[in-house]
């Protein structure tokens, strides 16, 4: 019976972003939200935004909620990844997310850069 007769997608991430970052979570996560922003329909200030609790970042990648949190605090922290409050609802808590365009391009430069004087 092949894979895919289990009926979910797989979660993918690439070799190199993993190593860049040190994190196979963080490398995870970031495709995941990249992912997600390619179908995004909520938009704010400019941006496109998905918005997911911890929870729910972990339930869908398999990974525990602290996990989760760990590894979008070190994506924020590196600026790939930016998050705010719910700009519609100030009471709701979940965050909405975006990529950092700018900072996603110097990390793909940056191991393309390596690619090449290999």
């Amino acid at each position: 019976m092949p894979l895919s007769a289990l009926g979910y997608s797989p979660r993918v991430y690439r070799l190199e972003i993993a190593a860049e970052l040190g994190s196979i979570n963080q490398a995870v996560v970031l495709e995941q939200l990249h992912y997600w922003l390619e179908r995004a329909t909520k938009e704010h200030a400019g941006h496109k935004w998905v918005y997911k609790t911890y929870s729910e970042w972990g339930s869908e990648l398999g990974i525990s909620t602290k996990q989760a949190r760990v590894a979008l605090k070190s994506l924020r922290d590196l600026g790939l990844v930016v998050s705010i409050n719910n700009p519609n609802s100030p009471m709701d808590q979940t965050l909405w997310w975006r990529t950092d365009e700018v900072v996603i391009d110097m990390l793909t430069r940056t191991i393309d850069g390596r690619k090449q004087t290999r």
